[in-house]
């Protein structure tokens, strides 16, 4: 039971517009003693990882030195902050905690390599605290090892007994199967991914509930690694980045024509087959068809995958170019070997998510070709209307890339011509000045109407091309309304 100090301050976090000063509370109330501290600095720290502005740890030993002298309390304090940050989607790494605290060193060891070990595959999920499933599940499925743990549940390495095969066994955790709809909730699912026939989406077995309560999903064992694994390994290729985003972008072209949106397209969604290297989109277990989102206000997803429509909660807005836009950010990570939005907070990834742009993939690693930048940004617009008009065209772009002779899939770069007189073949430098996105040919899409209607009319004309500025107060986001082609003349 609270006691009245934590009573008091959480009543002070719900009514206050802003956080209250939790060291202002223990001076005020002479909470002095780390004991009676602890409860107080826990609480704050709980609703302070809900805001955009948390405290480390070393805030709080900073304003209460006696506290850091108390080992036990200081202990727990920073492995709250280790498990508040998986849950906000951060990825926190057993070293750094032992590099920030290493008069504990030996203790976090100990303490955290077994989460560590747990959470590998799923940096991205939120820490749940689960239930261990019984050892049979309704008499058939023998469960094994833990594959993977997410926000809704923990998924086993299960044995079939009358098919006498490997399964994979997604158990929900203890507090969502206490939900009276949970059971209608995983049967849903289970039909959403059972109705979906494609060789790179993981088939759905059986669907059941045993006499606890206790729901799950049997689908196809995947022997192999989640692509998050895959990455961390080290960077792969640029054409073996492609060859595994073709396949997993032809599966979710193939649920967005069924009108299902997975809304977790994510790294530790997309699974690797060991033995032929064949990925596979799994957990459609956020998965809705577009019908049955479009009044929902609810923001559900992995913050540093969402859409920017998504992570604002417009159901109305959601549709198949939401996965684009998750299966964008993925493709940045394997370009990059960096998250495209990556905030200290939830509330900060999701504002970069909606507000920010990343940087160009080729500003992060200037190895990248720069069709598949090109192709990764507009996959990663903002607006709706600006990315591909579906997967299937991403994955088409992406085929044609790959279809090139290697030595057109080089990076190049422009380099200004200096203080002299531009010629036609200056063309393509004043194409680079223009913002949005471009097609494969690396035409603006603004300027693309005018270079329709010049192969319209007379294909061997010649434009002058030049800086067009709009009225007064326009500035230059009006500037080139013209054609532009290579060979045409420039001044």
């Amino acid at each position: 039971m609270p006691t009245w100090a934590e009573s008091e301050f959480e009543g002070q976090w719900k009514s206050a517009d802003s956080p209250p000063d939790v060291f202002a509370f223990l001076t005020a109330n002479a909470l002095t003693d780390a004991e009676q501290q602890l409860p107080i600095l826990l609480l704050d720290q709980r609703y302070r990882w809900r805001t955009a502005s948390p405290l480390k740890v070393e805030e709080y030993l900073n304003r209460l030195p006696e506290f850091s002298e108390c080992t036990p309390e200081k202990l727990q304090l920073v492995l709250s902050e280790y498990e508040l940050r998986h849950s906000y989607a951060q990825v926190p790494s057993m070293q750094e905690f032992i590099d920030r605290f290493s008069d504990l060193a030996d203790t976090l060891r100990d303490r955290l390599s077994t989460e560590d070990t747990l959470d590998s595959g799923r940096d991205e999920d939120e820490l749940t605290l689960i239930a261990e499933a019984p050892e049979e599940l309704v008499g058939r499925y023998r469960l094994g090892r833990v594959l993977g743990t997410g926000a809704y549940g923990r998924v086993y390495l299960g044995f079939d007994d009358q098919l006498q095969r490997p399964v994979a066994v997604k158990v929900r955790n203890l507090e969502k199967t206490t939900e009276p709809d949970t059971a209608g909730e995983i049967l849903s699912e289970a039909r959403l991914a059972a109705s979906l026939d494609h060789p790179h989406i993981v088939p759905v077995h059986d669907v059941g509930q045993t006499g606890d309560g206790e729901t799950y999903i049997v689908s196809k064992y995947i022997e192999g690694v989640t692509l998050h694994e895959k990455l961390r390994n080290g960077p792969l290729s640029f054409e073996e980045c492609v060859r595994i985003l073709i396949p997993v972008g032809e599966a979710l072209h193939h649920a967005h024509q069924r009108r299902l949106i997975h809304r977790d397209v994510k790294p530790g969604n997309i699974l690797i087959e060991e033995s032929v290297g064949k990925p596979y989109v799994a957990d459609f277990g956020l998965a809705v068809r577009e019908q049955d989102f479009q009044n929902s206000g609810v923001i559900a997803g992995t913050p540093a995958y969402m859409s920017p429509e998504q992570a604002r909660g417009e159901g109305h807005r959601l549709d198949g170019r939401s996965d684009l836009f998750a299966l964008g950010a993925v493709f940045y990570l394997m370009l990059t070997g960096r998250r495209a939005f990556d905030g200290t907070t939830m509330n900060e990834t999701l504002h970069q998510v909606v507000s920010e742009d990343p940087l160009p993939p080729g500003s992060v690693n200037s190895s990248v070709p720069r069709e598949l930048e090109r192709i990764c940004q507009k996959a990663l617009s903002k607006r709706v209307s600006g990315r591909h008009a579906s997967v299937g065209e991403f994955v088409e772009e992406l085929r044609q890339w790959q279809s090139e002779p290697v030595s057109r899939r080089v990076a190049t770069t422009i380099v200004p011509r200096g203080l002299r007189s531009f010629v036609a073949s200056d063309v393509e430098f004043f194409l680079d000045l223009l913002p949005g996105s471009r097609n494969r040919d690396g035409i603006p899409e603004s300027v693309q109407f005018w270079r329709r209607r010049l192969l319209e009319t007379d294909s061997e004309s010649t434009f002058r091309v030049g800086l067009i500025y709009g009225p007064s107060g326009c500035g230059k986001s009006s500037l080139i309304k013209a054609a532009v082609l290579p060979g045409v003349s420039a001044y």
